[in-house]
């Protein structure tokens, strides 16, 4: 979150309000530094391209101006009904090392991406260094609005596993050493959904200026691409250059979101099965409704996302949309 703020993301810090103005006014300026910046200073980058760039910064500091970032802050901060046990503590652990390993990757691929436009163009990238150095920084804010997405849909993931571990390991029990009754795993799996529930709007704006900030970008470069492959043949350079600009955004966005809510979805299944077995095999009749009742919330409160509301928004989906 901090890091999101040097960057120009207001964030609801607990100061006062006069503070609390100052905070917003750094963020503005911010903002305009780096727009006027990039646009003053002569790059590579076409007009319209840095038009793109410049709609997609803005509605991402509108949405956290106007949300203060809360509905991240809420879902990253420690939920002690979730988080409170040790086995989330080490799956947590599991989650800050592959964030760390996401962010690394993301950003070598951007620098690879600096170092063949520097590479081929050396003269030019050092005459336009201040805006190389720009647009990138700009290209950084990008990221770190777009990767709240990822991060998200991760810890949900974990915190679903977290549920279907201890639902495996410790089952339904009332004594004073395992206070897993099924009334207290319908609790938890409520309050993963609702947490997520409060993020579905924020999220899908977030989802929605990302596509429209990315496919036009996608499309013209493509074009630009296959044109190139017609008259001039297959380049090497003109290849890896197509791929590192336009295709590792998708690649370390869109590609970690489907993933993440497969797996979740899997966990929903996996507890599925573990509450059905269990409803089968448990004789005492009280428990065994209570046991109905979290088997129904599993079946009725899934995560089925689907675009247009036919193609569903998975990994087949996506593998299927890239063997064409």
């Amino acid at each position: 979150m901090k890091i999101r703020f040097l960057f120009g993301f207001y964030c609801d810090f607990p100061f006062n309000k006069r503070f609390q103005n100052i905070l917003k006014f750094y963020c503005i300026s911010v903002l305009v530094v780096l727009i006027l910046g990039s646009w003053a200073c002569s790059t590579g980058f076409r007009s319209d391209k840095k038009i793109v760039i410049y709609c997609e910064y803005i509605a991402y500091f509108l949405i956290s101006l106007s949300t203060k970032d809360r509905y991240i802050f809420d879902y990253y901060k420690q939920q002690p009904l979730i988080d409170g046990s040790t086995t989330s503590k080490v799956l947590y652990k599991k989650l800050e090392r592959l964030l760390k390993y996401f962010v690394t990757i993301t950003i070598v691929l951007k620098m690879l991406n600096i170092f063949v436009f520097c590479g081929w163009n050396l003269t030019k990238c050092i005459n336009e260094l201040d805006g190389v150095l720009f647009i990138n920084l700009l290209w950084i804010g990008l990221l770190l609005a777009r990767l709240s997405l990822p991060v998200i849909y991760g810890l949900l993931y974990f915190r679903l596993r977290v549920l279907r571990m201890t639902l495996e390991s410790k089952g339904f029990s009332n004594s004073p050493q395992n206070r897993f009754t099924p009334k207290k795993y319908i609790t938890i799996y409520e309050k993963i959904m609702k947490d997520l529930l409060k993020m579905d709007y924020p999220l899908k704006y977030v989802f929605i200026i990302f596509l429209i900030g990315s496919v036009p970008k996608l499309l013209q470069n493509s074009w630009q691409f296959l044109n190139s492959l017609k008259n001039y043949g297959p380049e090497i350079s003109k290849i890896l250059e197509f791929t590192l600009e336009c295709l590792h955004s998708y690649i370390v966005i869109i590609l970690p979101i489907v993933v993440a809510l497969d797996l979740s979805e899997d966990e929903i299944k996996k507890m599925k099965i573990i509450t059905l077995n269990k409803r089968l095999a448990c004789l005492n009749e009280r428990q065994k409704m209570e046991i109905q009742q979290l088997f129904l919330l599993l079946k009725n409160n899934s995560l089925r996302y689907n675009l247009w509301r036919v193609v569903p928004v998975n990994l087949k989906s996506v593998l299927i949309f890239l063997s064409f």
